[in-house]
């Protein structure tokens, strides 16, 4: 069940679903998401809200879509730097005390040298990672994949074994992507996010949760 609340000055997307708990997840575009149990009530839903507005207000300045300007936050492997934008001869992307240097030949692309960018440090730390956890859990995955996805960190294809990462974990703690390498690959032991998925991943990865949390930088009510 999905609908929306209006709270003052915030428009909050509700889904109910078969949970225990309530959480809110704000989205890289600024959108406000509850997902809630499904007997919870709009009062419950509310208050909880209204308890959560100055935290919502806080952090929701740094969920807007980036312009990638100069002056801008970026996040690189959970650590905050301050944009900085050169035109130059050629692009390069240089991590220099607290900022990040974007040179680009043309201005017009910054966001696409960037994410190339990302590309590459997600590709080098995850050769590594990769082999770890693999050697971890005593299975390999036939191929990994990086590609931008709006929806899921990681995606598995259990009969090809082959294992598709976000983009976007390049921005997360290093943890993150340790946590998600494990869990994609504990899905070629067990496909659905069942009991014996969850032991599985206790015993490989023990802090699996708390690091689960860190990622979806959700709050649990």
């Amino acid at each position: 069940m999905k609908y929306e609340i209006v709270l003052g000055e915030l428009v909050v997307k509700v889904e109910k679903k078969r949970i225990k708990n309530m959480y809110i997840k704000l989205k890289e575009n600024g959108d406000i998401l509850v997902t809630a149990p499904l007997m919870a009530t709009s009062y419950q839903i509310e208050e909880m809200l209204m308890l959560k507005k100055e935290w919502i207000k806080k952090h929701r300045k740094n969920s807007v879509p980036k312009e990638f300007i100069t002056g801008e936050n970026i996040q690189v492997w959970g650590k905050t730097y301050t944009l900085i934008v050169e035109e130059a001869l050629k692009n390069e992307v240089i991590l220099e005390n607290n900022n990040l240097l974007l040179r680009v030949k043309d201005l017009s692309r910054r966001e696409e040298v960037l994410n190339n960018w990302y590309r590459e440090i997600l590709k080098k730390r995850l050769v590594v990672v990769s082999k770890s956890c693999e050697m971890n859990l005593g299975i390999r995955a036939s191929e990994w994949r990086i590609k931008n996805m709006k929806t899921k960190w990681g995606s598995c294809n259990t009969s090809k074994k082959r294992i598709w990462i976000n983009l976007q974990m390049a921005k997360k703690p290093p943890e993150c992507l340790e946590y998600l390498v494990t869990h994609e690959l504990t899905h070629l032991y067990e496909h659905s996010h069942n009991y014996r998925f969850k032991a599985l991943m206790d015993g490989y990865y023990p802090n699996w949760r708390m690091v689960r949390k860190i990622l979806n930088e959700k709050i649990e009510i």
